[in-house]
C-alpha cells in the first residue's frame, strides 16, 4: 500500500514539474487482469459482487494507454483506475 501512495506523490510532482516541457504524466491502477499468472485459478465469485462483475482483460488495459497516449492530452498529474469498479474497501 505505501508503494501505491509513493507512485502517486511521484506522479504529482512530476506532472508539476515537467508540464510547462509539455510532457504529460499519469499513473495507470489496474485491478484484477487475466494474465498467465491468473491461468489456471477460479476466481469468478472474487469479482462477482463488482458492478463490472468478470476479471478485466490486457487489450482493455492496453486500450486506455492507447487512449491515454493518443487522446488525454490535457490530462497530467491524475490516475486512471481500470478495476471493474470494486466494493469499497477491496483495492
Amino acid at each position: 500500500m505505501a508503494s501505491k501512495w509513493g507512485v502517486r506523490g511521484l506522479r504529482k510532482s512530476a506532472a508539476l514539474d515537467l508540464g510547462r516541457d509539455n510532457i504529460w504524466v499519469v499513473s495507470l491502477h489496474p485491478g484484477g487482469i487475466r494474465t498467465p499468472m491468473t491461468a489456471g485459478l477460479e476466481l469468478g465469485e472474487m469479482f462477482a459482487s463488482q458492478p463490472i462483475p468478470r476479471i478485466g482483460e490486457a487489450d482493455e488495459v492496453a486500450k486506455l494507454v492507447l487512449y491515454l497516449i493518443a487522446d488525454a492530452i490535457y490530462s497530467t498529474g491524475t490516475e486512471f483506475v481500470i478495476d471493474g469498479a470494486p466494493p469499497s474497501g477491496r483495492h
